[in-house]
Parts: structure tokens; sequence; C-alpha cells
């Protein structure tokens, strides 16, 4: 994994989604060694990284589609701008991110929808406590 085309190739088969096997091979690795190169700090920041672009980019789609489709507001009814708000952004939204990303953008998501964030992402911290046993 000295390759840095390598290093970019990996991180952006995990942003993907991309599992271990699927990844070994694509590089003709036992899934073991991919494990050890997820691991990397090197490879786990392009991943970041990676991940990062992503959501730039479907935030700059998302936002010129509102724009677009917002330019004309006062002739949409509250039920039409309920709907375009239901295509650009699901109810809940997967990913796969570390705390500190996992933080940041529940508080981009809370600033965006106010205070509840989006309906179904919780922190570990807003998880419902257990019950005494």
């Amino acid at each position: 994994m000295d390759i840095p085309e390598n290093r970019k190739r990996l991180a952006h088969l995990l942003a993907t989604g991309q599992g271990r096997a699927e990844i070994g091979a694509a590089f003709d690795v036992h899934v073991d060694t991919i494990s050890k190169w997820t691991q990397r700090p090197d490879v786990q920041a392009l991943v970041t990284q990676e991940n990062q672009q992503r959501i730039n980019r479907i935030v700059a789609k998302v936002d010129a589609e509102l724009e677009a489709r917002l330019k004309e507001v006062k002739k949409l009814e509250v039920e039409d701008i309920i709907k375009i708000r239901r295509e650009m952004l699901p109810q809940r939204v997967e990913m796969n991110l570390r705390p500190d990303e996992a933080k940041a953008t529940q508080e981009l998501l809370a600033w965006f929808y106010g205070e509840d964030g989006i309906p179904g992402m919780e922190s570990e911290n807003d998880a419902e406590p257990a019950g005494d046993v």
C-alpha cells in the first residue's frame, strides 16, 4: 500500500461502501490484508477526505436543485415545498462516520433542521438509556 494511487483507490472503495471481500478482489489480496490497510492512519485520513468530498458534492447538488426550484417559491403551495424537501433529503441518513465526524454532521443537520436534526439519525449519546437490570 505504498503507492498513493492505491491508497486513494482503497479510500474511494471504502467510502462508497464496498466490502472487504470486494476490495480484496479488486486488489487481489486477502480480506485480512484489507483489514490491516483500513487501520492505517493515512488510509483513514483519505477515507475521511473522500467522504467529505462526497458530502460536499451532494450538498452542492441539493443546493443547486433547491435554488432552481425555489426561485419561484411564492408560486408554490406548502405541500409542494414539503414534497421538494422529502425528495431532496431522505428521512434517514445512513453514514459510516467516526464519532467526531458524526458529531459534526449532527451539528450541521441540527442547524439545518432545528434542534432535533433529522429524525432517525441519532448519535451514540442520544440513544435511550438501558433500563435497570
